[in-house]
C-alpha cells in the first residue's frame, strides 16, 4: 500500500479482539492449485465468468498491476499498465453517461497503484472497469474493456477516464448502481490521521454526494445487491457488514463476523461473502512489508451472509492467507489477498457444510 494507506491504517488506535477458534476436524475439501499471483486485493469476475480481473497491489517487492486471469486455465496476462508494449486498441464502447469528470490525462508512467475495483457492463462486447488508485492522485480510473471474441483470446483493456476521490480522503471499495452512479467507500483524512468515514456517490452532473447514514469507521469493502436495493459495506476494525436501504429516510441494519471485515462479494445464490483477516492494522502493516515476508501470516477467512435475515451462515478459516477478498467464480472461492504470493482456491461447497476450517494449501496457523 501507498503512504496514505499505511498512514490510514497504521494510525487505527483499534485493538481487535482475537478471532474465534474454528473446527479442529480436518478440512473435507480438496483446494484447488493456488495461482501464482501475488497482493490480488480485489477482483472482478466478467459475464461469462471466462475471465476474472485481478488488482495488484504494490508491496516492496511487487509492482501494481492489473492483471486478466482465465478461470478454466488459471492462466494470466497483466493488462496496465502495458509494460511499454504498445496494446491493440479496444473497440469503441458506449460510455456509462454523456458528461464525463474532465479528468486531466492518464497517470504518468510508474503512478499506477491499484486498490478495489469493480466492473460494469455496457454492451454485449463489454464495459467499464472502475479501480480505486493512490499513486499520483487519489482518484477511481475508469477503463474500457472489450471482451476477446475467441476462446483463449485475453480481454483487451484501454484507459478512458477518472474521477478525483473526494478531496482530504482516501478511497479503497468501488461499486456502481444502474442508474448511473459509482459508489466507493472513503475515510477521510485531518493532519494525516484517519477520521470516521462513509459511503460517497459520484454523478456526472452533481459530483459527490455522501450516502445518508452510512457512517462508519475506516470503511473498506462494498457491494450492490443484484436488484440495486441495498447496499453493503463492511468496516475492518468494528468488525462489522452494514446493510443501507437508501432513501428519504434510508434504512440501515449491522452484523458482526469475527474478524477484520475487508472486500465484499454477491455470490450465486445472492448471499454476501465477505473477505478479511484477524490482526490489528498496525501489527499487518509492520509485519507485511513484502509479499513473501516470513512473519506475514496472519489468518484469512470468508463468511456467507444471507441478505435476508442479515446473518453469518459460515465462516471458514483458510490458514496464513492474509485474506482481503472473497469471490465465487463457478463452483469455486477463489480468495486474494494484498499481502500474499498466490490466489488460494477451494470448493464454494465448503460454505454449505460449514467445516470451520479448509485447506486452501497455505498451511494452517494457530488460530485452527
Amino acid at each position: 500500500m501507498k503512504t496514505r494507506i499505511v498512514t490510514v491504517l497504521a494510525g487505527l488506535a483499534v485493538s481487535l479482539l482475537p478471532a474465534q477458534s474454528a473446527s479442529g476436524r480436518p478440512s473435507p475439501f480438496e483446494a484447488a492449485e493456488p495461482i501464482a499471483l501475488p497482493n490480488v486485493e480485489d477482483m472482478a469476475v466478467l459475464p461469462g465468468g471466462r475471465w476474472l480481473i485481478a488488482s495488484s497491489m504494490s508491496s516492496d517487492d511487487v509492482k501494481p498491476a492489473l492483471y486478466a486471469v482465465e478461470t478454466a486455465t488459471a492462466r494470466f496476462e497483466q493488462l496496465y499498465p502495458d509494460n511499454g508494449a504498445t496494446s491493440p486498441a479496444a473497440s469503441p464502447l458506449r460510455a456509462s453517461s454523456a458528461a464525463r469528470s474532465a479528468c486531466p490525462a492518464e497517470l504518468a508512467s510508474g503512478e499506477f497503484s491499484g486498490h478495489g475495483i469493480s466492473y460494469r457492463p455496457t454492451s454485449d462486447r463489454g464495459g467499464e472497469l472502475y479501480v480505486v488508485n493512490h499513486g499520483g492522485r487519489e482518484s477511481i480510473e475508469i477503463f474500457d474493456i472489450e471482451l476477446p471474441p475467441a476462446v483463449g483470446a485475453a480481454p483487451k483493456l484501454r484507459w478512458k477516464d477518472c474521477i478525483a476521490a473526494p478531496a482530504g480522503t482516501v478511497g479503497n471499495g468501488v461499486a456502481w448502481t444502474r442508474d448511473g452512479r459509482i459508489y466507493a467507500t472513503v475515510t477521510p483524512l485531518v493532519n494525516g490521521m484517519p477520521r470516521t468515514g462513509d459511503v460517497r456517490y459520484w454523478t456526472a452532473s452533481a459530483g459527490w454526494t455522501s450516502l445518508p447514514g452510512s457512517a462508519a469507521e475506516v470503511p473498506t469493502g462494498i457491494a450492490i445487491a443484484p436488484d440495486g436495493g441495498k447496499i453493503y459495506v463492511s468496516s475492518f476494525p468494528t468488525r462489522k457488514v452494514i446493510e443501507l436501504t437508501p432513501g428519504k429516510i434510508p434504512a440501515r441494519r449491522e452484523v458482526g463476523v469475527t474478524f477484520g471485515a475487508d472486500n465484499l462479494s454477491v455470490a450465486k445464490d445472492g448471499a454476501i461473502l465477505v473477505g478479511g483477516l484477524d490482526g490489528k492494522p498496525a501489527d499487518i502493516m509492520r509485519s507485511c512489508p513484502g509479499s513473501n515476508s516470513p512473519t506475514c501470516r496472519f489468518t484469512g477467512y470468508v463468511a456467507r451472509i444471507d441478505p435476508t435475515s442479515l446473518t453469518v451462515t459460515c465462516t471458514l478459516s483458510l490458514g496464513p492467507t492474509v485474506t482481503t477478498t472473497a469471490t465465487q467464480v463457478g463452483e469455486l472461492l477463489w480468495f486474494g489477498s494484498s499481502r500474499a504470493p498466490r490466489i488460494w482456491r477451494a470448493p464454494a461447497a465448503a460454505l454449505k457444510s460449514c467445516p470451520g476450517w479448509i485447506d486452501v494449501g497455505a498451511g494452517r496457523t494457530g488460530h485452527e
